[in-house]
């Protein structure tokens, strides 16, 4: 595994996480 992200995967994993949280907050209510 590398110990660096380029941006492209910087932005990418922020989107992901998005949408984990997202997912998340709608299955809690």
């Amino acid at each position: 595994m590398t110990e660096y992200l380029d941006d492209k995967d910087k932005e990418l994993l922020k989107e992901i996480q998005k949408d984990c949280a997202q997912t998340l907050w709608q299955l809690a209510y």
